[in-house]
C-alpha cells in the first residue's frame, strides 16, 4: 500500500454487486413458493412440478391420457430448471442494468468531473425506480403463477357445481316470483 492511492466510492449503488441481486432474486423466488405452499397447499403446489395425481389419475382414463400424464410430468421438470430460470434472470437483469448505470457515470466523470455527470444521476436514478418496478412486478406476477391451482379436473367440477348453483338459484326465483 506504500504509495497507492485507494479510491472507495461514497455513492456506489448496493445493487451493482451480483452477489446482492441474486439474494434478493433468491429471497424472491422463495417466498413465492412459501406463498404457494400455503394458498393452495403442498400437494396442489408440488403437482405443478411432478403431476403424480395425474398419472394416477390417468390409469382409470386410458392410454392416451397416460400419455398426457407423462408428457405432464416431462413440462413440470422442465418447470423446475424455469424456476432457476428466474432466479438468474431477475438477479442478473438488475445487476446488468445498474452496473452499466454506474460505469456510465465513471466514464462521464472522467470525461468532465463537474457539469457533463449532473444529468446522468438523474437518469440513474429514473432506472433504479423503473428497474424497482419491474423487478416488483415480475415478483407479483411469480406471485400470482404459484398461488393458482394447476388442476384441471378440480375446475371442471368448480364449473359443474357452479352451473348447478346457478340452476337451482334461477329456479328458486321463478318458484318464489309464481308463489
Amino acid at each position: 500500500m506504500h504509495g497507492k492511492i485507494e479510491l472507495i466510492p461514497l455513492l456506489r449503488p448496493a445493487a451493482s454487486d451480483v452477489n446482492l441481486t441474486l439474494a434478493i432474486a433468491l429471497f424472491s423466488i422463495l417466498t413465492t413458493h412459501f406463498v404457494g405452499l400455503r394458498s393452495i397447499g403442498v400437494v396442489s403446489h408440488i403437482s405443478k412440478f411432478f403431476n403424480i395425481r395425474g398419472i394416477i389419475r390417468s390409469f382409470k382414463k386410458g392410454p392416451v391420457a397416460i400419455l398426457v400424464a407423462i408428457v405432464e410430468f416431462g413440462v413440470g421438470l422442465i418447470e423446475i430448471v424455469g424456476e432457476i430460470a428466474k432466479v438468474v434472470s431477475l438477479s442478473l437483469r438488475l445487476f446488468g442494468n445498474i452496473f452499466a448505470g454506474e460505469v456510465l457515470l465513471t466514464v462521464m466523470l472522467g470525461i468532465s468531473s463537474y457539469f457533463l455527470p449532473i444529468p446522468f444521476m438523474f437518469l440513474e436514478i429514473l432506472v433504479g425506480i423503473v428497474q424497482a418496478t419491474v423487478f416488483a412486478m415480475l415478483t407479483l406476477a411469480y406471485l400470482v403463477v404459484a398461488t393458482t391451482s394447476h388442476d384441471h379436473d378440480d375446475e371442471h367440477e368448480e364449473n359443474k357445481k357452479t352451473k348447478n348453483l346457478r340452476k337451482n338459484n334461477s329456479t328458486n326465483k321463478i318458484q318464489n316470483a309464481t308463489a
